[in-house]
């Protein structure tokens, strides 16, 4: 996910061009700082752009695997054709339990979001305090890490440190190049365990490193 002017650009481009752009923004509800970008903001979208979205992350119902698309009109023709091929309907009582996620607890994402700010604010402090400086990002879940330096020293990539810190702290990191040659040499943590545990684990990554 990108800025919103980024969207713009890419939007722009698809209407010029005619071609379909797809945007996957399942933690829009999570906005820590401001205002998530959106398909849905950038203009032309009702043309050739279609946004996905999933109650997985702001509703905390990853398990029910549920979510909705918004779009151009012959984009979400298209999309109900191909899953009527393809796919299946979830259950219907877990369809409910959507509906009653959105009609009823709207409100569910806002009472997330200053857990999640907490949770950022105090790790990114303590590493930054003990020589790990990290970008503060703008949106949950996840703390996105540069490799320290002490690994780049060693000539560990990505994949090698999260490994070594594993094996040193017992603190699992997920190697940036997983999702692809633009998370080379980053390091990804979840914020979803209470504040404590991730101070926790934030002083033992930096004490493994320190070794």
């Amino acid at each position: 996910m990108g800025d919103q002017e980024d969207l713009n650009q890419i939007m722009g481009l698809g209407t010029r061009h005619q071609l379909v752009i797809a945007h996957d923004n399942p933690y829009v509800d999570l906005a820590l700082d401001g205002v998530a970008p959106s398909l849905l903001q950038a203009p032309g979208w009702r043309d050739w752009g279609i946004e996905f979205f999933s109650l997985s992350k702001g509703w905390c119902l990853g398990g029910l695997r549920l979510g909705f698309a918004v779009g151009a009109a012959p984009l979400i023709a298209a999309l109900r054709q191909t899953k009527a091929v393809i796919d299946f309907n979830q259950s219907l009582a877990l369809q409910q339990g959507g509906i009653m996620a959105l009609q009823e607890f709207a409100h569910w994402p806002g009472q997330l979001r200053p857990i999640f700010r907490e949770r950022r604010d105090r790790v990114v402090r303590l590493l930054s305090n003990r020589g790990w400086t990290i970008a503060s990002p703008d949106m949950a879940m996840y703390l996105w890490m540069p490799l320290p330096a002490a690994a780049k020293a060693r000539g560990w990539s990505d994949e090698q440190t999260a490994a070594e810190l594993l094996r040193r702290s017992g603190v699992a990191l997920t190697p940036g190049s997983g999702f692809g040659a633009s998370g080379r040499d980053w390091l990804r943590m979840a914020l979803v365990r209470p504040v404590d545990e991730l101070e926790l684990a934030a002083q033992r990554l930096m004490d493994a490193l320190d070794e």
